[in-house]
């Protein structure tokens, strides 16, 4: 069995935040990806980190709109008495 590699771990989750940095200012998936490859972090880790940015974008869009349903429908109702 293989030992876990700490400090790869972490330098890792170091690249994650890094990236939730990079996201949050508003930077492409493709800007983030070339960032994370450009400090050291393979590649395939860095597509999952932004891969992983991506579904959580879109789980959000997906959310918001069933919400944004849900009140729609419920002015509807309001309306209609």
């Amino acid at each position: 069995m293989q030992e876990p590699n700490l400090q790869q771990e972490a330098f890792i989750n170091e690249m994650a935040g890094y990236a939730g940095y990079l996201h949050k200012q508003g930077w492409t998936s493709e800007q983030i990806k070339a960032a994370l490859i450009t400090r050291g972090l393979d590649e395939t880790n860095a597509a999952c980190i932004v891969d992983g940015f991506e579904r959580a974008k879109k789980e959000r869009l997906d959310n918001a709109g069933t919400i944004v349903k849900t009140i729609l429908g419920l002015l509807g109702l309001a309306a209609g008495k």
